[in-house]
């Protein structure tokens, strides 16, 4: 944590205060910074519990592709995303080959 505390200070301390006072200097970099802040703990939640769930759902002889069709983890995963108000179709159509990477590692960790 003390790294990325540091990295953010670093960051910060490049933009200019110009005479500003401190609500507006800050108001410069400060929304842009926790909207992406935000956009990381989603993505790493939305990830973390879509793998839970295919675990969740696992049985002996499944394949990936077989459980992706199974209609409860599909509206698991479709909650999860809601949950955090990201739309399920367009997260996974950036993350998806992450998602499948992640959950062919629980097939090799059995």
């Amino acid at each position: 944590m003390a790294s990325v505390l540091r990295e953010y200070a670093n960051w910060i301390e490049k933009i200019p205060t110009n005479g500003q006072d401190f609500c507006d200097w800050r108001e410069e970099y400060h929304d842009d910074f926790m909207r992406r802040c935000d956009d990381i703990s989603k993505n790493i939640y939305i990830m973390s519990e879509s793998v839970n769930a295919f675990k969740r759902y696992l049985r002996i002889g499944d394949s990936f592709k077989r459980l992706m069709e199974n209609p409860l983890l599909l509206q698991a995963i479709d909650e999860i995303c809601e949950s955090v108000g990201v739309c399920s179709e367009e997260y996974f159509s950036l993350a998806g080959q992450a998602y499948e990477n992640r959950c062919l590692a629980v097939f090799q960790s059995n």
